[in-house]
């Protein structure tokens, strides 16, 4: 892994026995365990990923062991400044996963202390380190884009269902693109699919009503949660409706799946306002 960046926790995670893989020019873990393992660990009581995010169910209550902020006056989507464990942080109620959690930005230098204190709390949770496997899959089914995959230069918000983050009351690049969009109709839209054969949906897999193709995979996985696999698609109109039945090509062979509502799964978060 020549010319790889490594943040100050590189030497915890190796000496956490986690498997490295190279992302995004950085040397990251890709799990601990497992991605199953770390998944339903983050779901069910509380996991910490580098990039100082932590969540969940019990990220609150373990959290607050070591912070000198009341925890619970901080709503979603807000942040304040504090300390935790001693260290001048800023401590966001934010997340990638779904769930209740926090993540907290601070010094580089105070990271090891930081992750070894969090570490020794993990256990009384019943908690876990999580690597980039388990966030790929716990952000799909909590329906949280990534972008590159889901989010594009090709890819308006409307189509990708982002028309929230956009105020078109003022003016900005692009805008008079999706004014045209919304005069004329979003011809495509990112939806949620799940599979009804045996398959597994990938990133830019083709799909087809009959044989006509009528979009594509943006992300797919094997949901840990649901046990079954699931995939964000972007589909052409007027397939993107609820119910409607299409098929996957997956290494040659179409493969039935159909259209569902979306988040796959609905964790802790209470409120995204």
């Amino acid at each position: 892994m020549e010319n790889l960046k490594r943040t100050p926790l590189f030497d915890e995670h190796v000496r956490l026995g986690a498997k490295m893989v190279p992302f995004g020019g950085w040397e990251m873990p890709v799990w601990y365990t497992s991605l199953k393992d770390e998944h339903h660990t983050v779901r069910n009581n509380v996991g910490i990923f580098d990039v100082s995010h932590m969540g969940e169910p019990k990220a609150e209550e373990m959290l607050q062991e070591i912070s000198g902020v009341d925890l619970k006056e901080i709503p979603y989507y807000n942040f304040t400044e504090g300390r935790i464990n001693g260290i001048p942080c800023l401590i966001s109620r934010t997340g990638y996963t779904g769930e209740d959690g926090f993540e907290i930005y601070f010094d580089r230098e105070a990271a090891v202390p930081m992750w070894r204190k969090l570490m020794e709390l993990l256990p009384k949770y019943d908690g876990k380190p999580a690597g980039l496997g388990a966030r790929d899959t716990l952000r799909l089914e909590a329906t949280y884009l990534l972008y590159g995959n889901d989010m594009t230069d090709d890819i308006t918000p409307l189509e990708a269902g982002l028309k929230w983050a956009v105020d078109m009351e003022k003016d900005f690049i692009g805008k008079e693109i999706l004014l045209k969009e919304k005069e004329t109709g979003i011809r495509r839209r990112l939806k949620g699919i799940e599979m009804l054969e045996r398959g597994i949906p990938r990133h830019g897999y083709k799909i087809f009503v009959g044989d006509e193709e009528v979009g594509f995979i943006t992300s797919g996985t094997v949901s840990p949660t649901l046990d079954k696999p699931v995939a964000l698609a972007m589909l052409n109109k007027p397939y993107y409706k609820k119910d409607t039945e299409i098929e996957v090509e997956i290494r040659g062979k179409r493969v039935k799946a159909k259209v569902i509502k979306t988040p796959f799964y609905r964790g802790s978060v209470k409120t995204r306002k």
